[in-house]
């Protein structure tokens, strides 16, 4: 009987929302590449509460096309919300019928609820959800004027990454400038998230898109930005080179230069124009 290999993702907001498949394609190359007996002897199952593998359609058609190809299992609209340990029996809910559904597993890999600590939660700048409330734009704080907040602790409607923050931070900078100097808030961010996907223990679908979904693909070989669009983002060569990034380049440029203030993401070293055609808030 195959191993039972159940990888669940969160009902709440999370760091890096791809991060519950990525090491569930590394473990799936991984048999894959110690031979058909070993991929064959495992049982793999993805568990989101949502309707699909991504939520951005762009990237969800193919995370779900070679989810097929690989023969990795797939339940939607499920909400992990227990596990009986010793037994090794995971409980679902069926979030369309709302009936709970028990899974036995060799292995569960757990994407923990996430929140804002607790000191935040307990303050009045956040929304009923517990995040600090901010226009999603300017950054501002919507409850006080002179409050500008960033990161994963805001309820902006954007994936909460490291790229997200790079995009995030000379916009308050820009806007705590203006406000100070007593003029309309001009800087805006536009929802800006990149996520690296693993999907093999060599290879990264590099997913990059804005609010809304909207795509901001900066290989991208029509809309991305030059030099870099003529790499391009479909391919073997391309994923390599992604996982080159994720692998080698990022690391170095996070303790070298983005702890440091030098770093402006997809602008390199050099600080970005972040305003916005009309002004954003007074």
């Amino acid at each position: 009987t195959p191993a039972k290999f159940l990888f669940s993702f969160p009902a709440t907001t999370l760091k890096c929302a791809g991060a519950p498949q990525k090491i569930m394609w590394i473990l799936e190359d991984t048999l894959r590449q110690e031979g058909s007996k070993a991929r064959e002897s495992a049982n793999i199952t993805f568990l989101t509460p949502g309707g699909a593998m991504f939520g951005v359609k762009h990237y969800s058609d193919k995370l779900e096309k070679m989810r097929v190809e690989k023969g990795v299992n797939a339940e939607f609209n499920h909400k992990l919300v227990s596990i009986d340990v010793p037994n090794k029996m995971a409980t679902f809910m069926n979030l369309k019928n709302n009936t709970p559904i028990q899974k036995s597993y060799d292995m569960l890999h757990v994407a923990p609820h996430m929140s804002a600590p607790k000191f935040l939660r307990n303050s009045p700048i956040v929304d009923s959800n517990g995040w600090v409330d901010v226009c999603k734009t300017t950054m501002q704080s919507t409850k006080y004027n002179n409050i500008f907040a960033l990161g994963d602790c805001t309820n902006t409607p954007n994936s909460k990454t490291a790229a997200a923050v790079t995009s995030q931070a000379p916009v308050v900078v820009h806007n705590i400038e203006r406000s100070i100097d007593g003029v309309p808030l001009d800087g805006g961010y536009t929802g800006y998230a990149s996520c690296p996907l693993v999907i093999a223990k060599n290879q990264v679908l590099l997913a990059e898109f804005g609010y809304g979904g909207k795509l901001a693909e900066t290989f991208d070989r029509k809309n991305g930005k030059w030099p870099w669009k003529y790499i391009g983002t479909e391919g073997y060569l391309q994923q390599r080179f992604f996982f080159v990034l994720k692998e080698t380049v990022f690391p170095y440029v996070y303790w070298n230069l983005w702890t440091k203030g030098w770093w402006y993401g997809t602008n390199g070293t050099l600080k970005p124009n972040v305003k916005v055609q009309d002004k954003v808030s007074a």
